[in-house]
């Protein structure tokens, strides 16, 4: 049924439902389908409706019970709902619905608004109860753990975004990293008042021989690979265009090469806040780690001089660029770090490990991809290497770096438990003459060591460890696993190596605080630092003839190499679950290292003074002098009067006569109003000694 349209006003309740009924028609009735002789085309044609509500499924039972199906509206409780406008909206106040209800009981309408009662606010529907329903607790899977000779599958990680990525703090934190930087290489010096020494000065020498037309791995060969040596010329040749500073003539030269070596040192702090942006989501975290590293000694002081900065800047970018699987430019860092010095080549094997990993269900595949990694490294480095072998070879000159090579496989140790154990305490050198290409492989050590045998051996030893550390399985696709790896790799070969000279801690640093950015890595980071200090300068400055204190350095730091080899590889292969006791030692490892640090400080400290005290005794013209004094003393009541007229004597002599001897200075009152006059500090004493002048 449809309404029409027209301008006629609404018809009242009581019209509407009467017109309503005068409409209606009268029920057909049942249909039977035994009369009828079969079922009627229509209903054949589909299933039977079924009544759509409780109105139509009384009116087809009457009809069924031959009951009258007229139905009076007027007697409806309700009224009826206009069908083809659809469902009436229910009251939404008092007033409607009390208007509805007149409506319904044949009241009038009409609502006069000046008798309404005040309007009332509706109650608010009570709200709903929350239910609380208790799952069952469910048993734990048991953990699947892959066998011994499985590559565990990749663990999906989310995407790591910076919760509060703040960029402009970054920034904040690099212009103060490089204005610190800057200043320290223009105003510091290395060794502080110690003694100002550093490669800069090695650097500076080699690169001077260019002033003779004599130019490294040309003309002669170094220890180093060529990148290094020729990035000194290059700076020194800068430095000739400027009038040299009368007073050092060094520091053109320190501050171009100095340069250079901050902008690497900026990029290893970009590339530390990539690889951290990589390993953690928590800002904090990340910035954590970046006010360690510019926090810490080490990497300023291999900034004032040496190449190890450079070096480091090559390792982080090849790791980097393996976690960005850029592999390739990755294998080109290596080669580029290895021409600066041959650490950078541990990478290597930290890349093919991931390849394998990549790789490991297609042996060939993983050995086709790993082949051209090695391609790829070895022509950069032939190419890099190319001017140094076709240059000589034109000019009929020596191959310069294969002497070179010769003399990295052939130097002695140094400052390592290997060269403690061969009874070397000094510090690294390569022997032989760098413009003698002919040089023999016995003549690039500078002391005796063990037999070949014990070194073949050795090596053996470190080559079945790490080559179970790099087959055992783990996933390596997780960027802090990878991370771990490589700490493992170079600490392993720290572990291995013959030499060791205190800059090459920066490259154990950036792992201990990416892997590590808590008090444990800053505990192991300062442990580490404060033997660094102990060795230079303290030992081989101040304390050379203490052999005792450079063992104590080298036996402590091969200890917290092997206590870092642990970490870092707990961190591949977790095995606290398996072994509680080591779990809680490597909780308590920070606390109980940095107790016994603070404990070891506090026990060498007065040994270092005393045997500094006896170091300068014993190596000063005044020991004889002091230890002349010292006899006298013993034979007189009290102390005996000694009469000095130089203040610098008087300095050299007070720390090992004040206890036993009145030291005077005798010519305070020819300078200073008020000193004492000599008549006065003779005044009513039987002896007095008298030194004019120096002990000499």
């Amino acid at each position: 049924m449809s309404q029409e349209k027209s301008n006629q006003p609404p018809l009242s309740d009581k019209e509407r439902a009467k017109s309503v009924h005068q409409d209606s028609t009268k029920p057909m009735p049942p249909y039977n389908a035994s009369e009828a002789g079969g079922p009627l085309s229509e209903i054949d044609e589909g299933p039977r409706p079924t009544p759509v509500d409780e109105i139509q499924q009384a009116l087809f039972e009457a009809a069924q019970a031959d009951l009258p199906t007229e139905v009076e509206f007027t007697e409806l409780s309700l009224r009826l709902p206009d069908l083809d406008s659809g469902p009436q909206p229910g009251p939404v106040d008092e007033v409607q619905e009390a208007i509805l209800k007149a409506a319904q009981a044949g009241q009038p309408t009409q609502v006069d608004f000046d008798t309404l009662p005040a309007p009332t606010v509706p109650d608010e529907p009570e709200a709903p109860k929350k239910v609380i329903r208790f799952n069952k607790v469910k048993a734990p899977a048991p953990k699947l753990t892959p066998g011994p000779d499985t590559e565990p599958e990749p663990i999906l990680e989310l995407s790591e975004p910076d919760s509060a990525p703040a960029i402009s703090d970054f920034w904040f934190l690099l212009i103060l990293f490089i204005s610190f930087r800057l200043l320290t290489l223009f105003l510091l010096r290395p060794g502080g008042f110690i003694r100002d020494w550093s490669e800069f000065d090695t650097y500076f020498g080699i690169a001077a021989l260019s002033d003779y037309a004599l130019y490294p791995f040309l003309d002669f060969w170094l220890e180093w690979p060529p990148l290094g040596p020729w990035l000194a010329v290059g700076a020194y040749k800068l430095a000739l265009l400027l009038p040299p500073w009368p007073d050092d003539p060094r520091l053109w030269f320190i501050l171009i090469l100095g340069a250079v070596f901050v902008l690497f040192e900026i990029g290893n702090f970009v590339l530390i806040y990539q690889l951290a942006r990589r390993l953690f989501q928590s800002s904090t975290t990340v910035y954590r780690v970046l006010w360690i590293y510019a926090g810490l000694f080490p990497p300023i002081y291999a900034m004032l001089g040496f190449f190890d900065g450079v070096t480091l800047f090559f390792i982080l970018l090849a790791l980097y660029l393996m976690l960005e699987d850029r592999r390739f430019l990755s294998a080109v860092a290596i080669s580029f770090g290895f021409m600066v010095k041959i650490i950078p080549i541990l990478m290597l094997p930290v890349a093919l490990r991931r390849l394998w990993y990549h790789y490991r269900s297609n042996n060939r595949e993983a050995g086709i991809e790993a082949g051209l990694y090695g391609v790829v490294f070895a022509l950069t480095v032939l190419a890099l290497l190319a001017p140094f072998i076709i240059i000589p070879a034109l000019n009929d000159s020596p191959q310069w770096w294969w002497s070179s090579a010769r003399s990295i496989v052939g130097r002695s140790s140094w400052e390592t438990v290997w060269a403690v154990a061969e009874g070397y305490y000094g510090f690294g050198q390569v022997g032989g003459d760098r413009l003698n290409s002919e040089v023999g492989m016995a003549e690039f050590a500078i002391h005796e060591g063990w037999p070949p045998g014990i070194w073949f051996v050795i090596s053996l030893l470190f080559v079945a460890i790490y080559g179970y550390i790099f087959t055992r399985p783990a996933d390596y696709s997780r960027p802090r696993n990878l991370v771990a790896f490589a700490g493992l790799t170079i600490t392993v070969f720290m572990l291995y190596s013959k030499g060791y000279s205190p800059q090459f801690l920066v490259y154990l640093l950036p792992f201990i605080l990416l892997l590590m950015p808590d008090g444990r890595g800053l505990t192991y980071a300062l442990i580490l630092t404060g033997l660094n200090i102990l060795e230079q300068p303290v030992y081989f400055v101040l304390l050379p003839d203490q052999a005792w204190l450079l063992a104590f350095i080298v036996i402590a730091r091969f200890i917290m190499w092997l206590i870092l080899a642990v970490e870092f590889a707990l961190i591949l292969w977790p095995a606290e679950e398996r072994l509680a006791v080591l779990g809680q030692a490597r909780e308590r490892a920070p606390l109980v290292l940095g107790s016994l640090a603070g404990l070891a400080l506090l026990i060498l400290t007065p040994l270092a003074i005393l045997a500094y005290s006896n170091n300068q005794l014993d190596n000063s013209p005044v020991g004889a002098f002091a230890g002349f004094m010292e006899i006298q003393a013993e034979n007189q009541p009290d102390k005996p009067r000694l009469l000095l007229s130089d203040q610098v004597v008087y300095r050299q002599l007070y720390p090992h006569l004040a206890g036993v001897v009145d030291l005077q200075m005798a010519d305070g009152a020819n300078r200073f109003e008020g000193a004492a006059s000599v008549s006065d500090l003779i005044r009513g004493l039987d002896r007095v000694w008298v030194l004019p002048a120096g002990p000499q």
